[in-house]
């Protein structure tokens, strides 16, 4: 165990062992970007039934930026339902750092823009007919988003905020239309280069929030930190700090939780693999007011990981974990990227689905997003050529079965 802390605040609600491991993971269908360069799955989102996926291509239309939104019209074909487009050259980059959609995928929460005088969160809603601007928040750049099932409890950051990128993280309570409502202080980074925020999570509850710093210092230069922070109603309250067990791993690059915020995965993208690979993900259970290591470290199944972790993605239960690195180099490619399905056997993680993968080099097959059950995934392919279309990009959608 990497490190533990103690707080009278949670109740354990362990996820129960996987009665039948999935063993294949099947493609149901792949959604194509539209133009030359659009970079779609740059950032993907799937609701919690799984019948409805956001694809973001930021790239679109010369950075204007667009996100293409498919509803599961059978059991294996997704068909387009609407889109949102940046206008020409607008540089809105719509979903560049983040995509989410709430557990109906009737609401949906994206990054915009590049710059500081114009970037920030818009939320969009489904009226039945057409997505509807709800409301903006401008914000001086955000580089990561998550949010709870409804939409209504996020957490945002920016990790290269400040002079010297030391990064901020804040909560919220907005339903797109009010005054935001901050939950708790604004965190902020002390190091120099520290990005705080590198990495976040919230639960689907709303109320515990994980905050990284992957850069942090103490005696050791680049040790990675990840601090957890629960929600009484009234306060934030701090609940501890996991550290890494060693200088330059980038502990918490990364960071998920499940539905009750009782079990958390924690990627350390820099830390060697005994295979050579980079990339170790560690998972934690709440048990008797510790954050305890639940089962041994998981490697990559290959041995060619740059930054094994980099996508993360955990469903509701806590008992499935899917991680991206789309700069891997597996099957004798480069950056083709690969996705690996880790799932609880009862005492231990198992890794036994066969590696997914991009089909060519320079795929960057690996950001990702798991529906509730994690019976179904969805991953971005922003390098995806079709039809000699450069980089158009696409996601694939994927079904795991017994």
């Amino acid at each position: 165990m990497i490190g533990s802390f103690k707080y009278g605040w949670f109740s354990l609600k362990t996820a129960a062992p996987t009665s039948l491991l999935y063993t294949k993971a099947t493609q149901l269908a792949i959604v194509i970007g539209s133009f030359f360069s659009d970079a779609a799955g740059s950032r993907v989102a799937i609701n919690s039934d799984g019948k409805k996926i956001a694809v973001a291509a930021p790239v679109y239309n010369s950075y204007g930026g667009a996100v293409y939104f498919y509803n599961n019209t059978s059991s294996s074909i997704y068909t387009i339902s609407g889109s949102i487009l940046g206008t020409n050259g607008s540089n809105n980059y719509y979903g560049n750092y983040d995509l989410l959609l709430d557990e109906t995928g009737l609401k949906s929460l994206m990054s915009y823009g590049m710059i500081a005088s114009n970037s920030g969160i818009k939320r969009f809603d489904w009226n039945g007919t057409a997505w509807n601007l709800k409301g903006t928040l401008n914000l001086n750049t955000v580089t990561s988003i998550r949010c709870d099932k409804t939409a209504s409890v996020i957490t945002y950051s920016n990790s290269v905020s400040g002079a010297a990128n030391q990064g901020y993280a804040k909560i919220i309570e907005w339903d797109g239309v009010s005054t935001p409502i901050q939950r708790g202080p604004t965190f902020y980074g002390t190091d120099s280069n520290q990005q705080l925020g590198s990495g976040i999570a919230i639960s689907k509850d709303g109320n515990t929030v994980a905050i990284s710093s992957p850069y942090i210092s103490t005696t050791t230069t680049n040790l990675g930190s990840v601090s957890t922070f629960k929600w009484d109603g009234i306060n934030l309250i701090k609940t501890g700090t996991l550290w890494a067990s060693s200088y330059g791993q980038l502990f918490g690059r990364s960071v998920a939780l499940n539905e009750d915020g009782t079990i958390m995965a924690v990627a350390s993208v820099n830390e060697n693999a005994p295979n050579l690979s980079k990339g170790v993900v560690r998972v934690y259970e709440w048990s008797s007011d510790n954050w305890l290591q639940k089962g041994s470290d998981i490697y990559s199944k290959t041995t060619t990981a740059d930054a094994w972790g980099v996508h993360l993605d955990m469903n509701w239960a806590g008992n499935i974990i899917a991680v991206g690195d789309s700069s891997d180099d597996t099957n004798a490619l480069t950056d083709n990227g690969s996705v690996q399905i880790i799932q609880w056997g009862g005492s231990d993680w198992v890794n036994i689905i066969p590696v997914l993968s991009g089909a060519v080099s320079a795929d960057y097959f690996g950001p990702l997003s798991l529906n509730k059950v994690g019976d179904r995934l969805v991953v971005g392919v922003r390098g995806y050529d079709s039809g000699g279309v450069n980089q158009r990009g696409a996601a694939r959608i994927f079904q795991l079965t017994t």
